[in-house]
């Protein structure tokens, strides 16, 4: 058995019920779950900019993340090696390709970015360290991603984290360029999806190992769109009483839930499953970003 599969294979060896539980837990910190309502959080009730500064994380390493998959199309390390025996309910997360691992490319992006931006604060940053690590960590435990999927993904995300920070200096000295960093980021997930649609693939790949990829480029248009018409035109304040802030949150949650789940067959039977989860990724990240955004704002100007 290869060594990075070896490492899972002894890993299985000290599986107990009570540290899987824990790590079932622990890598949802690296799921949509857990990620989309703390970016929610942030971009309609906290920091606005912080917020913003999280998602450009968040969206290049997702991109980044998607594009090496389908690139290097690795198979899991199940389906490479079936004696290994993954924990059954982290399958069903554990779509798409293996290489590098996608959890952990989220955990690095966000909890990453927030250490970086809570850098002074030395306490908060080394939890955040810490729980990007853990998260990695849960990836192997559970037996769906070997040693490299995760270390590459570590070292990329903060690679990234570098770029990130200072394109996102760049951005916020040159407002009046909103319009071209739309256009860029519009041509970037168009170059992308061609790619990710006319690549070849291992004989008998599945449209569903390909579905992630699609997920990521729509994620990112429709988020791309909701900022620049929130830049433009809204201009929200998160400044509001605790519990006005707390129901916005809620209702908030409660359609990205109905735009994330109902929708899923209508426009997968509708448009095929790639094209189906890039329009409604789409939707729910416009919705996030800047149709709910624009909805709360009207409803506190007209009070």
């Amino acid at each position: 058995m290869p060594a990075d599969l070896l490492v899972l294979s002894n890993l299985e060896q000290i599986r107990t019920p009570f540290l899987t539980e824990i790590f079932l837990k622990l890598t949802m910190f690296g799921e949509e779950i857990i990620l989309f309502p703390l970016l929610c959080l942030l971009y309609w009730c906290l920091n606005k900019r912080l917020a913003l500064f999280v998602s450009l994380n968040f969206f290049c390493g997702t991109l980044v993340n998607q594009l090496l998959k389908v690139t290097f199309a690795v198979s899991r390390p199940w389906v490479r090696a079936p004696a290994l025996n993954p924990v059954p309910e982290a399958i069903a997360e554990a779509s798409g390709f293996s290489f590098p691992s996608g959890h952990t490319a989220n955990a690095v992006a966000v909890f990453g970015s927030l250490g970086v931006w809570f850098r002074k604060q030395k306490p908060l940053a080394i939890l955040m360290a810490l729980l990007t690590i853990l998260v990695g960590f849960s990836r192997l435990y559970l037996g769906v991603h070997t040693l490299q999927d995760v270390l590459v993904s570590l070292l990329i995300g903060a690679l990234l984290l570098l770029v990130t920070t200072r394109l996102f200096a760049l951005i916020e000295k040159n407002p009046a360029k909103d319009g071209l960093f739309l256009i860029a980021i519009l041509f970037i997930v168009a170059v992308s999806a061609a790619f990710l649609l006319l690549k070849s693939y291992p004989e008998g790949t599945p449209a569903a190992l390909k579905a992630d990829g699609m997920k990521a480029l729509g994620a990112i248009t429709g988020a791309a769109l909701g900022v620049f018409w929130e830049v433009r035109k809204i201009r929200f304040d998160v400044k509001a009483p605790l519990w006005i802030n707390l129901l916005k949150l809620m209702v908030g949650l409660v359609f990205v839930l109905i735009l994330k789940s109902a929708l899923k067959p209508l426009l997968n039977d509708a448009f095929g499953e790639l094209f189906g989860n890039f329009l409604r990724y789409v939707l729910l990240l416009f919705w996030i970003f800047g149709l709910y955004p624009f909805l709360f704002t009207k409803v506190v100007r007209n009070e």
